[in-house]
């Protein structure tokens, strides 16, 4: 619903037809008591959607998206979550777990488990402090000598996994620490993520507080460490690339088969037992819920892609705009993309997956994407993995710049 003061944002290009990846929700049964954790918020318990259900409907897209990310609860704990990742390889379905570590199996069993997946692209560890006392507290379980045996166990047997944490007022202190302990852990990043929750002064970041930590987290990443804040941050707070995909480039399927927008929303558009993702995706409603802005973004040369900051946090709590929204920025200006001499000679590699839509074709990436028109068709048949950057370069600088635009963003490699 749009209020008095709020817009639905007129700039954004053709809505996609699909979202670029999807969070489905597990129901695994997580022993953590994380205080921001949307599945643990109550409510009627519900019957979850069936495996077959699943099944049928991860087929049906596993052409059409990027990814899933398998989340919970606790993903590793669904009774048919070996059989569930087994099918997504059958179908090369690219997938993450996101996990905390609280498995009813044994660590060893779970680790020779995600040794015989095919398509599984990382493991994302929950790890809230450097020390048992942080991450402990905030999880209120006794779960940090278990996430570090598990990251050894993933380093150990090769198994790719990446950490994130989120960021509060008891872990402030230890942003530096925390980074140290996961990368010499073996973790191939981290993303500290925001708290979206009831104010709490234990958790609670205030805003000149976030922003001294979101800096010094900046800070980091330009210094080349593999760090970065997660994405529902307004621009206008932290000048990274950042903003929320809810509802334009993904969606949330929970644990009974409802579409939201992300998993901290209440609102759903329906249910894919019930109609296809395509029709939900295409509900007005979503689409409003999706590009709806306070009034004041819509002065903001940000506003296409930012859309505000957090929407189910000013849904939830019933708010006008984000409490970190500052006012309009302008944006960077576009820079020269140069490929050095050493990387002409090599083959165009594709690292995308494409597909058509109204506008032309989007060719995606992991959580990313860029539309192009129906003419580059031709262009994307030359990154065949034999063709050189220069050949490219040769037949005409249109497909060149085109090549140097993706590989700079590692949509080729």
């Amino acid at each position: 619903m749009t209020t008095n003061n709020e817009t639905q944002n007129k700039s954004n290009p053709e809505r996609l037809s699909l979202p670029v990846y999807i969070y489905i929700e597990l129901p695994g049964e997580c022993a953590a008591q994380c205080s921001l954790c949307p599945i643990k918020r109550g409510g009627p318990r519900r019957e979850p959607i069936s495996y077959d259900s699943l099944a049928e409907f991860t087929g049906g897209i596993s052409k059409s998206i990027t990814k899933v990310i398998l989340t919970g609860g606790e993903p590793l704990n669904y009774p048919e979550i070996k059989n569930l990742c087994r099918h997504l390889d059958s179908v090369k379905l690219p997938y993450s777990i996101m996990t905390g570590s609280l498995w009813n199996e044994s660590a060893g069993e779970v680790i020779n488990f995600l040794k015989e997946l095919k398509y599984l692209t990382n493991v994302t560890f929950s790890i809230h402090g450097s020390d048992s006392d942080a991450h402990n507290f905030f999880t209120q379980t006794e779960s940090f000598s278990k996430v570090m045996n598990a990251l050894s166990l993933c380093r150990d047997n090769g198994i790719p996994f990446n950490t994130c944490s989120v960021l509060g007022s008891f872990n402030k202190l230890q942003i530096k620490s925390l980074v140290k302990t996961v990368l010499s852990a073996g973790s191939t990043g981290h993303t500290f993520q925001r708290y979206i929750g009831p104010i709490k002064q234990s958790i609670t970041l205030y805003k000149s507080d976030f922003k001294q930590a979101v800096s010094y987290i900046n800070g980091m990443k330009k210094m080349g460490l593999p760090v970065k804040m997660d994405n529902c941050i307004p621009q206008c707070c932290d000048t990274e690339d950042t903003f929320c995909r809810a509802g334009v480039l993904s969606c949330t399927i929970d644990q009974c088969g409802n579409v939201k927008g992300c998993s901290f929303a209440d609102i759903n558009f329906g249910n894919i037992t019930q109609i296809p993702l395509k029709s939900i995706w295409k509900k007005q409603t979503m689409r409003k819920w999706a590009e709806t802005i306070p009034e004041e973004c819509s002065l903001c040369s940000a506003s296409y892609y930012c859309l505000g900051g957090c929407k189910s946090l000013r849904e939830r709590f019933r708010i006008e705009c984000d409490p970190l929204m500052e006012g309009p920025v302008e944006t960077a200006k576009n820079v020269e993309i140069i490929i050095s001499e050493e990387i002409l000679d090599k083959p165009a590699v594709k690292n995308f997956r494409e597909r058509k839509e109204k506008f032309g074709i989007l060719v995606m990436k992991d959580e990313d994407c860029i539309p192009l028109s129906a003419e580059t068709k031709t262009i994307l048949k030359l990154f065949d993995g034999k063709t050189t950057f220069r050949e490219i370069r040769q037949k005409s600088e249109e497909a060149f710049a085109l090549a140097a635009l993706l590989y700079q963003k590692g949509y080729l490699s």
